[in-house]
């Protein structure tokens, strides 16, 4: 549900400022609003889901996945640091570089949570 709503947002947000000529640009305004908190909620339900179903796995294959977050995310850190700092960029921002290597390493290994099948019917 969460992704018809995404791609009817997604289309709309695209084709009003095209049809409604800017005419009316607080509508259009309030609607872009609207699809950034939708986008919002979407990335928080992807969370909850994610967590969840964390809880619902084995102990084995839950460390293996906590184990291979760490290794990505160090890796992922890693690399753009060493690349800012080999190549003398000014423009070397930590948060940056640590919220694309959560996210990178997040999905990397959490993401197939999301579309497994549980057998507790109680989870999502």
């Amino acid at each position: 549900m969460a992704k018809i709503s995404i791609i009817i947002t997604t289309v709309l947000t695209i084709l009003l400022p095209i049809f409604l000529n800017l005419k009316n640009e607080q509508f259009v305004n309030s609607f872009i609003a609207i699809y950034l908190i939708n986008w919002f909620l979407c990335l928080i339900t992807i969370g909850v889901t994610t967590i969840v179903r964390l809880k619902s796995l084995n102990s084995i294959d839950f460390k293996s996945r906590i184990i291979n977050f760490t290794k990505y995310f160090i890796g992922y850190f890693l690399f753009p640091s060493l690349f800012f700092i080999i190549f003398d960029y000014d423009s070397f921002d930590i948060v940056r570089i640590i919220a694309i290597s959560f996210g990178m390493s997040f999905g990397t290994n959490f993401f197939d949570l999301l579309f497994k099948k549980t057998k507790n019917k109680n989870l999502f």
